[in-house]
């Protein structure tokens, strides 16, 4: 008796879990955080008018197919989790991965470079300030908002306590 009830709440615990994730995926397309809603809220935040909403567009865009895939960086935390430190090769294989991982970084930092200074180009400088503005508040709480992540509220900093 006892064992087809556990085996009915682990499936229903299990079906209720994969709803979720489902649910998650789906706000990855239209979600908060989506190019198009990402443009709109710099649309009404900075004004920008007609022909920079066409342009930022065009950028984001363009980051978008420039962007390197998802699977790189976890390709190299896989490969470190594999490594045997009783291998001889051990140390040139650590370096290795250290400079694939150096490599990545850098050509991220690069392209995020290239996109601000992009962007630059297309916004005024009372617009530049007021993303600056913008950013620094999003960066100030945290960078997740009113989430719970990140910011003072990490490891117990907190003032409030």
């Amino acid at each position: 008796m006892r064992k087809p009830l556990i085996i009915a709440m682990t499936a229903l615990t299990l079906s209720a879990g994969a709803i979720g994730l489902a649910q998650a995926h789906d706000k990855g397309e239209g979600g908060r955080y989506s190019p198009e809603k990402r443009l709109e809220r710099m649309t009404e935040q900075l004004q920008l008018t007609d022909e920079q909403r066409g342009q930022m567009q065009t950028l984001m865009e363009q980051q978008r197919e420039q962007r390197p895939e998802k699977g790189q960086g976890r390709e190299i935390h896989r490969q470190l989790r594999d490594l045997d430190p009783a291998a001889e090769d051990y140390q040139q294989r650590l370096d290795d991965l250290v400079g694939q991982a150096q490599q990545q970084l850098g050509e991220r930092m690069r392209a995020r470079a290239a996109h601000r200074a992009a962007m630059a180009e297309i916004l005024t400088d009372e617009q530049e300030q007021k993303l600056a503005d913008w950013q620094k508040d999003r960066w100030g709480k945290g960078h997740h908002g009113d989430r719970g992540h990140g910011g003072k509220h990490r490891r117990g900093d907190c003032d409030d306590e």
